[in-house]
Order: C-alpha cells, then structure tokens, then sequence
C-alpha cells in the first residue's frame, strides 16, 4: 500500500441526519489506509436526536461542531474547514453524510492526489439503491444552459481498469481538497447556501491554475438528495433558481445573452407544468427566487 503519512479531515455536514449517519461514520472508520483520518460531523441544529447518536454510537472518534442554526451546506462546511486547518490537516475531504464510502476510496483519492500534486480529487459516486449505476464519473459546465453535468450519469458500470483523468467540475458530495488549495483559492463561497456551491469552488480552483481529476477507482455511494429533499421540493426549486443566476453573472457574464432567453423559457415550461399538475406553489418559489436574484438577496432565505 502506498504510504503518504497525511492527516485527512473527513467533513460532514449534518442536518437531521439520523437516517444516514451512522452508516456514513462506519465506513469511515473502517477505511483502509495509511493516512491518519480524523471525521469532524458540523451540526446545522438538528432536531431529530442526530447528534445525540452520533456522541452515544461514535463517542471521540468523532469530534462535533454546531453552527447553532441551520447555516447551509456552504458555511457548515467552512466551520469544519476552519477547525481542520487550525489543527494540522494536509487534506480536507467534504462528503455528504447520506454516502458509503468503500474501504480503500480514502487511499485511493490520497494516493491521486499525491501522484498529481496540489490537485483536488473527486470520486467516482454510484447510486446507493443501484450500486451498478453511475451517478458520477467526472463533470462539467453546459455553456448552453450553465448547468451542471455529470458524466455517464444514469449508466451501467461497466468494469474496466481504474483511470485518473482532468474534469472540469467536482461534484460536492464528494472531493478531497488539498491545503494549498484552500490557501490559495479559500472556502466555500457562502452566498449560496444550498447548490451550486460546488460548482463555484471548482470555477474559482480552475481559474487558478489548478487541476481537478477524477478517479475511477474510488467508489462512493450515494443516497440522492436525503437532506435537501431533491431539486424539485421547495427548496430544491428556489436555490437552484437564484443560485444559477448567481453563478452565470459571476462566472459567465459574456454568456448571458445566450442563457437568458433559454432560461425564461425553461422556468416557464416547468411552471406551465408546475399549474397543470395543481402545484401553484412551486410557481410562487420559481419567481421569488427570480426576484430575489435581481434584489441581490444571497444566502439563506425564508420560504
């Protein structure tokens, strides 16, 4: 086994996470690696007796950071950042809490990184229910629709040899993050609260010369969109709304011309389709999210 003697703090971010934690925190432990891995859980004030479990279950093999209210995906994660860094980490690695990694991923996304140098590396995420199906095999920026898109999503896994190969966006269910990286490029940009911020740190990661890579052979498991509800819930719909203007104005401003008039018509087909369906709801959120953006309003907001 290739040896690397680092010290790799595994962030999760916890939001009424009973469900999922311990399954998460388990296959943490049970990595095989040479690297010295500490787990820090940031807790967004569950209410479910989450955290409760994870200090019966885990004790101080865990340590626990409370935001004190539910502070986002963005900011949670920068709390756990803030603590690695002050505390010795050569690598942070942000997961979602609704994954299982399998045993030897930690070594593998290490053994890249080191290979790479100062570069971030991502998974490859198969579905937790469909574990032959691909979720994630590397991704990018649509520049027809500034979305994000994951290669071979939906896909059977077909086994081949394992591959380290550039992407251009990481998705952030899953990425191991250098220190230098976070020296040079900083934290999560908190104005999202909720989707897109990963897309924004990879922007910001590769207009500054560095480089993503994914990495075939390290395999999670993810259990889609537990915390946020999906992108169709309310929440779903306002943040990945305002969020998606947020980061075509800040990244692609000579792009805009082109994804305005996609983006009135695709918001109205999906509010056409929201009123039929007797979800007049979801048509409110979709324009207030629209208001919201051109009101400046970033961050979380009260739906």
């Amino acid at each position: 086994m290739h040896r690397v003697n680092k010290t790799i703090a595994v962030i999760l971010v916890n939001y009424n996470g009973l469900a999922v934690n311990d399954a998460c925190i388990t296959a943490i432990l049970h990595s095989e690696t040479t690297a010295n891995v500490r787990i820090i859980v940031v807790d967004n004030a569950s209410e479910d007796g989450s955290l409760e479990s994870i200090r019966k279950n885990f004790g101080d093999r865990v340590r626990i950071l409370e935001a004190g209210y539910n502070s986002g995906f963005s900011h949670a994660n920068n709390i756990g950042i803030d603590f690695a860094l002050a505390n010795g980490a050569d690598y942070v690695m942000l997961l979602n809490n609704d994954t299982v990694i399998e045993a030897d991923a930690i070594e593998l996304l290490l053994e890249a990184a080191d290979k790479k140098g100062d570069s971030l590396c991502v998974p490859r995420i198969m579905y937790f229910n469909r574990p032959s199906r691909i979720w994630f095999g590397g991704g990018y920026v649509s520049r027809y629709t500034f979305n994000t898109k994951h290669i071979d999503e939906g896909r059977e896994y077909v086994d081949s040899p394992p591959v380290i190969r550039k992407t251009e966006f990481a998705s952030g269910c899953c990425m191991l993050i250098p220190r230098k990286i976070i020296n040079e490029v900083g934290k999560l940009d908190e104005s999202y609260f909720l989707y897109y911020e990963d897309a924004d740190y990879c922007a910001r990661i590769n207009e500054a010369g560095f480089s993503i890579y994914y990495v075939s052979g390290a395999v999670v498991y993810h259990k889609v969109s537990f915390s946020a509800g999906g992108k169709i819930s309310r929440n779903g719909i306002y943040y990945t709304t305002r969020n998606r203007l947020y980061y075509v104005n800040k990244f692609f401003k000579r792009g805009k011309i082109f994804f305005y008039p996609y983006f009135i018509v695709n918001r109205t087909c999906y509010c056409i389709s929201w009123l039929i369906g007797g979800k007049r709801d979801l048509v409110g959120i979709c324009i207030k999210a629209i208001i919201d953006y051109f009101k400046n309003v970033t961050g979380s907001t009260e739906l």
